[in-house]
């Protein structure tokens, strides 16, 4: 199948893709002034406000508005801690949002490209048979747009309980390394504020990074050399 036709036959999917890069970062700008301009009014929130706020979290990030890094940042300056339970339900319920949108929009077109691609159907049972690796290593990586990988892994249709326990183990050290970042800050001008030294958790982020990175790469070589070896068994007379 022509790359063309491969991305005119997935273009929604493609264009939702696309919406959960440009959203989050778009939008948290918004919400970084607001908070700043707010900030007492949050220091003052009861339990019952922060159920509600994490619940309108819940959706903000299933739809790609907010990034959760942003999220755990303010919950580490906020509550510190005792985010952690809150974050965890709430990124557990934005994840299966997230993944059954995008499968409904994307997981069909994808199979009808696979049955015409033979090298694309390579990839996405190689992504299959490491799936619940592909799945933590994605989650782990403090980089990798969560309403982006959200949308990946519903289009390829991964399996959703997988889905649920390795990116939920995945998205833990990546929510704590951030919430500790977000207690270090003295004031929320300086938790939006970029290059501030911090310490361990800089070191964590580096080490987070290159886990994900490393394994992810290790994973794709080994589906490139399926796909050259299925290149080369066609072309074998």
């Amino acid at each position: 199948m022509q790359l063309k036709a491969l991305f005119v036959q997935n273009k929604n999917a493609l264009l939702y893709l696309l919406t959960t890069l440009v959203l989050p970062l778009s939008v948290s700008s918004y919400w970084s002034i607001y908070i700043i301009q707010h900030e007492q009014a949050f220091h003052l929130f009861t339990p019952q406000e922060w159920a509600l706020a994490f619940l309108i979290t819940t959706f903000t990030m299933a739809l790609a508005l907010t990034p959760t890094t942003f999220i755990a940042l303010i919950s580490g300056y906020f509550l510190g801690l005792a985010s952690i339970p809150w974050l965890v339900m709430s990124y557990l319920c934005a994840s299966i949002i997230g993944y059954s949108l995008a499968k409904y929009i994307g997981s069909k077109p994808l199979k009808t490209s696979i049955e015409h691609s033979p090298n694309l159907a390579t990839v996405v049972n190689g992504i299959k048979e490491y799936e619940y690796t592909v799945i933590f290593l994605t989650r782990i990586s403090p980089i990798l747009p969560f309403a982006l990988i959200n949308g990946v892994l519903g289009i390829l249709h991964c399996d959703l309980k997988k889905f649920i326990l390795a990116g939920t183990l995945g998205m833990l050290p990546r929510t704590i390394l951030f919430i500790f970042v977000g207690q270090e800050v003295s004031n929320v001008i300086e938790l939006f504020k970029s290059g501030k030294p911090m310490s361990i958790t800089q070191y964590s982020f580096y080490a987070l990074l290159l886990i994900s990175v490393v394994g992810i790469l290790w994973i794709f070589g080994k589906i490139a050399k399926k796909i050259q070896a299925n290149i080369t068994q066609n072309i074998t007379p």
